[in-house]
């Protein structure tokens, strides 16, 4: 029984550890750790986590579907959530059967076309980029396809200008961390950003290389807002009646690889620049050829 040998909360604290020690971002330790406690509370009786049923599972996300009437991603994070926490409920020897949420199948996600800019979108971020701190962290998410949570938590010691690496050494996943070459466009912002903090007397290797005028990274929040900024200034896909735009950080990070693609790289190597695990996820959410690529692919194997 949980009461005998623990509380729910303790149950939950450690699952939250071992998340940790697993390596998985903090933004989805939180997720998946409120995920799990609202199933909890849903069932209203300490003793009924270790003894849930598939029923019990079933009837709750029905009702996630019915009264709160949840998008597929986000039941799809959810039951993702509640299997990895039965699993490691499971691999403690707690369950008193098997994991109620092990055969319930996710709702299939219907594709989204890929978000990525086109050639005169691109151009017209870019251009619209007017202030160092605009310029540098958009540089950072297009010319690098990182992250806006790695963009944030980079360091100046991360920048190797001598060898034009940039080193990604905090990320979502192990997969994340990386060594990203620096592109001619980021190269010249970077030297321009290091140039300024110089003379604000911030740089040193140790602070954040989007450090605030008060010594601090730059919120992954703030980030976010400005480049919906600079991308609405641009009238790039602008939302209606705001100043601002439909473009996220993470349409940065797509423009990126889908240009690389569109270059000839490899697959299997523009997902190592983008730090996927699996070549699959960039194959899905990446890879758009435009059809001059593709007539030009085919052109070049009927010559040879």
């Amino acid at each position: 029984m949980v009461k005998d040998m623990n509380t729910a909360e303790h149950l939950v604290i450690g699952f939250q550890g071992a998340l940790h020690r697993e390596g998985l971002a903090k933004s989805s330790r939180t997720k998946y750790v409120q995920h799990v406690r609202e199933f909890i509370t849903r069932l209203a009786d300490d003793d009924r986590i270790v003894a849930a049923s598939r029923r019990d599972a079933e009837d709750y996300l029905d009702r996630l579907v019915a009264e709160d009437g949840l998008a597929v991603p986000t039941i799809r994070l959810r039951l993702a959530a509640l299997k990895r926490f039965y699993d490691y409920l499971d691999d403690r020897e707690l369950l008193e059967g098997r994991n109620p949420f092990a055969r319930i199948k996710a709702p299939k996600q219907r594709r989204k076309p890929n978000d990525w800019l086109r050639r005169d979108e691109d151009l017209a971020v870019t251009n619209a980029c007017v202030t160092r701190q605009e310029r540098i962290l958009h540089a950072l998410l297009r010319f690098a396809g990182l992250r806006i949570g790695e963009a944030t938590a980079l360091v100046q010691r991360n920048v190797d200008l001598d060898r034009d690496e940039l080193r990604v050494t905090i990320s979502k996943s192990d997969s994340g961390l990386r060594t990203v070459p620096i592109h001619p466009e980021l190269r010249k912002e970077l030297v321009a950003w290091l140039g300024h903090l110089e003379g604000r007397g911030q740089r040193r290797p140790e602070l954040p290389l989007l450090v605030t005028k008060n010594g601090t990274p730059m919120k992954a929040q703030f980030g976010w807002r400005l480049i919906k900024r600079v991308s609405g200034r641009a009238e790039v896909r602008p939302l209606p009646g705001k100043q601002l735009s439909q473009v996220t950080p993470h349409t940065l990070r797509r423009t990126f690889g889908t240009d690389l693609l569109n270059r000839g790289m490899p697959l299997e190597h523009v997902s190592k620049l983008l730090g996927h695990a699996d070549t699959r996820v960039t194959q899905m959410s990446y890879a758009e050829l435009l059809d001059e690529t593709v007539r030009a692919a085919a052109i070049t194997a009927w010559s040879s």
